[in-house]
């Protein structure tokens, strides 16, 4: 055991401020939040949850060896068990309420926060007030916003919530080499797994973490862990690996999600490199985010300018890893994008929700990059406040977009003009609160980009007939009937036109 290794000691001058920061941390992200907890379902919170009855307590033991429970539609390729079993709690005791929803989800976001900020300064030993600018960077990053406000995101959150404890066990088991730590970590880490398959990432991060302390450990400070305990750590995190992968394949049928994004996995990593440029960019200053990457394609940039990006990439990362401290948090952080690279094809190309873990990761690194760092001097600590404002700003814009599916949608289009999924939602949502006007203008301008969209046809012709406009619904109809002329709800609508003329 580490003789020099006493928490409660090292937080003994300072504890009465460690906790006043923590109160500070929980209420200042649960305020920047508070706004979003009477905020609607939106977009897929229609079929995992909204929509979705098998959600009873009946069926929690089905949620594991099941994949038709996890979604109101039954070609979803999730596997969500953790996040069924909450749901289903809440769905039980509180009802369908989505503002109990918004609620769990705000304040995971706030504990997780605070859980990074313990081990800012408990483990990584990054000095308070750096802990908490970070902490805080965290808390109040735009990027989340979509985890935090997107109610089926609480997936993502809990496997933050259980990653970060698996990932405080095992730093308590490197600084006094107990074994009893070791069970509370392989048990965190499963349900990290049973919330979402990105906690992949920690089975590497976690072996890194227990055979090469010495990268994560002061320097002052040497691990005495026993080489065979080590061994058998690692033994029982691949085994839970395999376990849960076994159960998610035996669930789905399938260990992959799509087909590879850039047709094989080849390409595909080469089309990485903007994709992981993207996620610097948005992890460092998010401007310019977007909803839905869908149709986000890299392989426009040309292949010699994703190489030189990949160059770039590597050279950046020799200069910042030169230093042992903050090597192994580098690698750590790259541990964490692995689940995203499309190794194993996901469905997209990237999204915001993905770099949810990863940012915590980031932060460590950046700590250790950091900690030698200065802020003494006054215009560094108004940059630092100036940063932290525009963050605030723009975290406070993001929340605004996920009030309903009209906000989310208009997003999504704003962003890019050809998101089917944006038009969809804003105009189901239209349609349900009687704004014919909306859909007509809408759906006038994109039948134009997406003539062979069905959809569009419905929602405008429904708008045209629920404002009198009869003249313009048959000719919308006409139309559409030449492309889909077995589409039995436009058969409906002339039939009905035909009777009211």
């Amino acid at each position: 055991m580490l003789s020099n290794y006493n928490f409660k000691n090292y937080f003994y001058s300072d504890s009465k401020k460690i906790v006043y920061l923590f109160i500070i941390l929980f209420i200042s992200v649960f305020i920047l939040y508070l706004k979003s907890i009477n905020y609607d379902f939106v977009w897929d919170d229609f079929d995992f949850l909204e929509s979705n009855d098998k959600l009873t307590l009946n069926n929690i033991p089905v949620f594991f060896h099941n994949n038709l429970t996890f979604s109101h539609s039954p070609e979803a390729k999730i596997y969500r068990p953790f996040r069924n079993i909450i749901w289903t709690i809440i769905l039980k005791f509180c009802g369908q309420e989505a503002f109990y929803f918004h609620f769990l989800n705000i304040c995971i976001h706030s504990i997780n926060t605070c859980l990074l900020f313990y081990l800012l300064i408990s483990f990584i030993r990054t000095p308070i007030s750096l802990s908490f600018i970070l902490a805080l960077f965290f808390g109040i990053h735009p990027i989340n916003t979509e985890v935090v406000c997107w109610i089926k995101s609480l997936d993502d959150l809990f496997a933050l919530f259980w990653g970060v404890l698996a990932i405080t066990f095992a730093f308590k088991y490197i600084h006094t080499g107990f074994n009893r730590f070791i069970l509370p970590v392989i048990i965190f880490y499963f349900l990290a797994l049973l919330s979402k398959e990105n906690a992949l990432s920690l089975n590497f991060i976690l072996i890194l973490l227990i055979s090469l302390p010495s990268l994560f450990l002061p320097e002052n400070n040497s691990s005495k862990v026993n080489l065979k305990s080590n061994l058998l750590f690692s033994v029982f995190l691949i085994l839970t690996s395999g376990i849960y992968l076994i159960m998610r394949t035996k669930a789905l049928g399938t260990l992959g999600q799509a087909d590879f994004p850039g047709e094989n996995i080849l390409k595909t990593q080469l089309g990485m490199s903007v994709i992981y440029l993207k996620y610097l960019h948005l992890l460092i200053f998010p401007v310019f985010q977007r909803v839905n990457y869908m149709s986000y394609n890299p392989f426009t940039y040309g292949y010699l300018v994703l190489s030189l990006i990949w160059l770039l990439l590597f050279i950046v990362s020799f200069f910042l890893v030169r230093n042992k401290t903050t090597r192994g948090y580098f690698i750590c952080f790259i541990a964490s994008l692995l689940p995203f690279s499309n190794i194993i094809p996901m469905m997209q190309w990237c999204a915001e929700r993905f770099l949810y873990f990863p940012l915590v990761l980031f932060i460590f690194f950046a700590a250790k990059l950091f900690n030698s760092f200065s802020i003494k001097y006054i215009f560094i600590r108004y940059f630092i406040l100036l940063y932290i404002l525009i963050l605030i700003l723009l975290c406070n814009s993001r929340i605004e977009i996920w009030k309903n599916n009209q906000t989310l949608g208009y997003s999504m289009l704003h962003s890019n003009p050809y998101s089917y999924h944006g038009l969809m939602l804003a105009m189901e949502y239209n349609k349900k609160n009687n704004l014919d006007s909306e859909n007509i203008i809408y759906g006038e301008k994109f039948i134009k980009l997406f003539p062979d969209e069905e959809f569009i046809y419905h929602y405008l012709v429904y708008a045209y007939l629920k404002t009198n406009d009869y003249k313009n619904a048959q000719i919308i109809i006409d139309n559409a009937l030449t492309k889909f002329p077995d589409s039995k709800l436009l058969i409906n609508f002339k039939t009905y036109l035909e009777r009211v003329n």
